[in-house]
This record gives C-alpha cells, sequence and structure tokens, in this order.
C-alpha cells in the first residue's frame, strides 16, 4: 500500500505497477503522447499544479496501484 503523495516513493510504486502489467512507465507515456520525464516530475512532485495533479491520478489507476 502507498499513499498519494507525490514522492519518490509513489513514483516506484506506479513504475512497479507497469511491470506488473508487463508494460512499462515509458510505454504509457509514449502511447499517451506524455514526455517521460514530465510523468516524473509530476509523481516525484517537482510539478504539482491543476494539469499535474490530473495527470498523476491518471498514472495511479493505470498503473493500478493501490492507495
Amino acid at each position: 500500500m502507498t499513499t498519494k503523495e507525490p514522492g519518490h516513493e509513489l513514483h516506484a510504486h506506479v513504475r512497479a505497477g507497469f511491470v506488473a502489467q508487463r508494460t512499462s512507465l515509458y510505454r504509457w507515456c509514449a502511447d499517451h503522447g506524455v514526455r517521460r520525464t514530465t510523468a516524473d516530475k509530476v509523481l516525484r512532485g517537482e510539478r504539482n499544479g491543476p494539469i499535474a495533479k490530473a495527470l498523476r491520478q491518471r498514472l495511479i489507476r493505470a498503473a493500478k496501484v493501490k492507495t
């Protein structure tokens, strides 16, 4: 179990969630037109505006991370 709070732990959980689905954060980003660096910053909390928060929730849902 993890928290929705951005940080290195959330970033790791999201990456692991994609790996568990036999894909990757990189692949999801490529398929959805999101820069990987942007996704990394959003998950770590380096970007935290409304658009970043919405993207963070999309990533959490797509990775099937339990919160």
